[in-house]
Order: C-alpha cells, then structure tokens, then sequence
C-alpha cells in the first residue's frame, strides 16, 4: 500500500530529470524489497552528473540557475517536491553523483502489502 499519485510524481519527475541529463549513455529504475514490506527505490544514470558545489542546494526551491559551466533549472521545484514527498511517505531521498560520471537517487518506503482477499 502506498499513495499511487505521489509515487507516480516522484518517479516521472526523477526518471524524466535522468533523461533530460543523459543524452547518451542509460537511465535505469530498480525497486528492491527489503523485507517485508519496506521498499527501497534507485534512479541513476550514467549521464554528465552533478558537482560537489552544486549539490549542496539540489533540494533548494529557487536555487542559482548556473555556476559556471553547470546550468539546470532555476526553479528547482521537482527535486524538492521530490524530496518533500519522500519525506512525507517516511523515507530520505539521498542522491550520489560526480560531474562526468552519472547521478543516483535512491529512497526506502515503508509499503505494507495489501491484504489478500479470499
């Protein structure tokens, strides 16, 4: 059991930023349980990654649209929309990257199973 909507957000906005990023190269989505009924969730891509710099404000709404050589959207709202809905559902959206090597983002959710009925 989870919330359909919100999953459905988190993923499209995360799986879209990893296309958008990745002009060549893979974006990959895995869902692993662990345990019963704790969920964890990974995006990565082997696309152009994030500076050390500019992930200290990844989560920030409004952050500096560039530094340098490094632009991305000014608005910043799908990361940190990303990250209210994780935090929201009881889990933490960590992200690892490094510039030319890709970025992951990954999170585990408490999602009970759903009952069966006979």
């Amino acid at each position: 059991r989870g919330d359909e909507a919100k999953l459905h957000q988190l993923f499209l906005n995360l799986v879209t930023n990893a296309l958008k990023y990745t002009p060549e190269g893979t974006v990959s989505l895995a869902v692993e349980p662990r345990g019963r009924s704790r969920v964890a969730f990974r995006i990565e891509d082997t696309g152009r990654g994030i500076p050390a710099n500019v992930l200290e404000n990844l989560f920030q709404t409004f952050r500096p649209r560039a530094t340098h050589d490094f632009a991305f959207s000014s608005a910043g709202l799908g990361l940190a929309i990303c990250q209210k809905l994780v935090t929201a559902m009881g889990g933490e959206l960590e992200v690892a990257s490094a510039a030319g090597r890709g970025t992951r983002f990954t999170f585990e959710l408490d999602l009970p199973p759903v009952p069966v009925r006979p």
